[in-house]
């Protein structure tokens, strides 16, 4: 999902955590409620619980509340949170190139002949000197992005399955500011 105000464009996916508290509020109400029909006060006790349940699993589903920022775009570059290697704002100059690419996944046991959305996809952020953007990192952070770059891998990747259908919109928009630059 896209946010943008004032210039800076947010990119945002729900956390599996909301859809895990989602589902078991509406079950555990619906739950309470076939075991709450009863006439003693116990059981209208447990009436209420389930109900206030089932509210909360509905406030849940329509407020969206728990969004995960997974990547910025601002007029000083991209700040990724998807991956364990990017550390505060990738400045434009720092960017050589943002595309898609595929690569198979490290559980796959896919062939190279094998279909392409057997395939996973990244939004490949490749930096221009990736020597000097690693003295900026953590000597973990640092290890991952040099693990990447011998895989023939963008040194920074974002899943697009955390972007979804907002893909193409965050690589049009990195070129856009590429060009910019």
């Amino acid at each position: 999902m896209i946010k943008q105000t004032n210039g800076v464009y947010r990119f945002t996916t729900r956390s599996p955590l909301a859809d895990a508290v989602m589902f078991l509020s509406i079950i555990g109400g619906l739950i309470s409620l076939s075991l709450g029909l009863g006439n003693s006060p116990v059981m209208w006790g447990i009436v209420a619980v389930g109900v206030g349940c089932i509210i909360l699993g509905a406030l849940l589903i329509f407020v969206f509340k728990f969004q995960k920022l997974v990547a910025e775009i601002s007029e000083t570059g991209i700040t990724e949170r998807a991956s364990k290697v990017s550390k505060g704002v990738i400045r434009w100059e720092e960017i050589a190139s943002v595309y898609v690419y595929q690569t198979f996944g490290s559980n796959s046991l896919a062939q190279a002949e094998s279909k392409s959305d057997e395939r996973d996809q990244f939004v490949g952020i490749f930096l221009a000197d990736a020597d000097e953007y690693a003295k900026r990192l953590n000597l973990v952070q640092r290890s991952l992005l040099k693990m990447n770059m011998k895989l023939k891998q963008a040194p920074i990747n974002i899943p697009c399955n955390l972007l979804c259908e907002d893909t193409e919109k965050f690589v049009e928009l990195c070129n856009a500011k590429l060009n910019q630059s």
